[in-house]
Parts: C-alpha cells; structure tokens; sequence
C-alpha cells in the first residue's frame, strides 16, 4: 500500500493523537496538510481529489445531468481530475446549482 493512502493517527514525533487539519490556500494540488497540534510536525498532504469525490457524487445524483456530463463524472471520479477537468466540474456544478448576483434587488 503506497504511504499516502496510509491512515495517519498520531505524531510520528511526539505521539500525540492531537492533530489537526489546515486548509493549503496556495497549493494547487492539495486542499490541506495534517499536522499534529502540539508539536506542529508536518503529518500528511490530504490531496484535493478527496474533496472533489464528495462534490462529484453529490453531482451524480441530480436527475437533470446531460448524458455527456453524467459521462464526464464517472470517468473523472475514479482518478485525480487535471485542472482543466476541475474547471469543467465547476462549471457543471455552477449549471445545476446557480446563485444569484443581485444583491438587495427587491
């Protein structure tokens, strides 16, 4: 089993099990790094397809998906999409759920 698949739960430094999550806002590929909260060593990268799989089944459940995009989403959920497929992905979303840009408008 390749390490980043390993389940991460204490500090390989301290051994504590106080560990926490922390948004990665400037990495492209990763949503959050796992660090233990009472050392601060660095644990793990937990890579942004996680979050993508929960919003890409989330997707696959709305009964007005095109054919070609119901397609698309099962063909990407089952590896890391690129970036050009993490634009399209947004935009289907964006298409099923649309907000609103007006703002006070009454």
């Amino acid at each position: 089993m390749p390490n980043d698949t390993l389940f991460v739960d204490f500090c390989r430094q301290c051994g504590s099990t106080n560990l926490a999550e922390l948004p990665e806002v400037t990495n492209n590929k990763y949503h959050s790094r796992l660090v233990c909260a009472d050392c601060k060593t660095f644990l793990k990268w937990i890579p942004k397809a996680k979050i993508l799989e929960v919003s890409i089944s989330k997707i696959l459940q709305n009964p007005t998906l095109e054919e070609w995009e119901r397609q698309f989403l099962k063909a990407v959920i089952l590896r890391t999409p690129t970036n050009a497929e993490e634009i399209v992905i947004t935009a289907i979303e964006a298409k099923l759920n649309p907000v609103s840009n007006e703002r006070g408008v009454s």
